[in-house]
């Protein structure tokens, strides 16, 4: 494949809007699926009792869950780095709706951040928060506490961005709760995703025809393995995962904006191409998603086709997600605050949240 044409392709797709996975959650801010944080916040846990708002722009949350509406049924958080995390319970409250303000408007004073009638999803209930040991800072820790709605919230970005509250009180103690979260400085790069699906196994081959996407130094590498030995080939490049059933061996695992012609070589191999990772650069997270279909005269649609390769550009950080508080040390009484602080610029330390969706 010619490489100034992989790396115009390439490049094109990631200035194209973005669009992420479907997921059983979408985790904000966009890109934090894959990338862990790069700082740690310990409100609103820390206090006796608090409130805390984190309003979350429509622009970061279009990047989830393939820009379709999202049925929201709780919501998870997960431990920064290495901390050790207590266990902790509360008698709390959470509350979802939708805002006309972004987190260059966010206000200080907690209503004034619902411009909709808001939703309390889960009453006033007595939770509890495990505990639990970060793995690292190298990747995502796995998602430690989670709280599961009473009422469901449907939500599209086309609405407006998103803004939930937390409410407790009658917290036995005051303790610190480093939980991931990420500020405007965040530099992360481009990560490869994880594979997703199974391809077709070809002809004469024992395992599964495999997409993959390879970052080496400042290139990235598109190749096909375990294809057919000798055979036409192309690639197709897309922003959105899933899993459209044709009726052939394995499901389309995306949605081609582009499809470059090929052939394997005689072990069933093609080096599609490589383009330097600057072209994966996006005002806005995005997902770029690669999948091979090859010809194979010994399947039953004389077509077999490759697992899903993708790769996600530097997460938002903080530029599009801010925090109000209010942490009572003394005893009850925070939860009930009308207004509060406001984190901003560089030090907006927004939790990473994952909304859990149905």
């Amino acid at each position: 494949m010619n490489t100034r044409f992989f790396t115009l392709a390439i490049a094109s797709v990631a200035l194209a809007s973005a669009v992420c996975a479907q997921t059983k959650y979408a985790s904000t801010p966009a890109g934090s699926e894959f990338q862990p944080g790069n700082t740690n916040n310990t409100y609103p846990w820390y206090g006796l009792s608090a409130c805390y708002q984190q309003v979350h722009d429509a622009v970061d949350m279009a990047a989830l869950n393939g820009r379709q509406t999202m049925v929201i049924s709780g919501v998870e958080f997960r431990p920064a780095a290495n901390y050790s995390i207590a266990a902790r319970s509360w008698n709390a409250q959470i509350t979802l709706g939708i805002t006309t303000q972004t987190a260059a408007t966010m206000s200080t004073t907690y209503s004034a951040n619902f411009t909709s009638p808001p939703t309390i999803v889960l009453p006033y209930t007595n939770v509890t928060g495990p505990a639990g040991q970060g793995a690292g800072s190298t990747v995502p820790n796995a998602w430690l506490w989670k709280f599961p709605f009473k009422s469901i919230f449907p939500y599209s970005a086309a609405q407006g961005s998103l803004c939930w509250q937390w409410q407790h009180n009658n917290a036995a103690t005051v303790v610190g709760t480093f939980m991931d979260s990420m500020n405007f400085t965040f530099t992360g790069g481009a990560t490869v995703l994880p594979n997703f699906g199974t391809g077709c196994t070809a002809t004469g081959k024992s395992a599964p025809a495999a997409a993959s996407l390879t970052i080496a130094g400042s290139n990235i590498t598109a190749a096909l393995s375990n294809g057919a030995s000798s055979a036409a080939a192309f690639l197709a490049i897309g922003l959105s995962r899933a899993t459209t059933s044709i009726g052939w061996c394995a499901p389309l695992y995306t949605a081609p904006l582009i499809l470059v012609g090929g052939a394997t070589d005689a072990g069933g191999t093609w080096n599609a191409g490589s383009a330097p990772t600057s072209v994966l650069t996006a005002a806005a997270y995005a997902e770029i998603y690669t999948q091979y279909a090859f010809a194979d005269s010994g399947l039953s649609s004389g077509i077999g086709l490759s697992d899903l390769a993708g790769v996600g550009t530097a997460a938002n950080g903080a530029k599009y997600a801010t925090r109000v508080y209010t942490i009572n040390t003394a005893g009850n009484g925070g939860e009930n605050a009308v207004s509060g602080s406001k984190s901003s610029g560089t030090g907006q330390f927004a939790l990473v949240t994952g909304f859990t969706i149905l």
